[in-house]
């Protein structure tokens, strides 16, 4: 392997060592995005469909009525 070679084969491996470094960062700063609630600068993907979901909840004032339970005798 002559000089050319051997400074090719150490750049190469220079800039392996720096994408593996920045895959690690980038996969490091993901794993912190996996939590949008607590993150302010979370932003969705433009790709996602949102649903809307409805929900009825019915409160009652805790008195039982006639057709509220049979047990009171009619």
């Amino acid at each position: 392997m002559n000089a050319g070679e051997l400074q090719a084969r150490k750049s190469m491996n220079a800039c392996l060592k720096i994408k593996k470094r920045a895959a690690k960062r980038a996969n490091k700063h993901l794993l912190n995005k996996s939590f949008p609630l607590y993150d302010e600068g979370f932003t969705e993907p433009s790709n996602q469909t949102r649903v809307s979901a409805e929900l009825s909840i019915s409160i009652s004032g805790g008195k039982e009525t006639n057709m509220d339970s049979p047990s009171n005798g009619e």
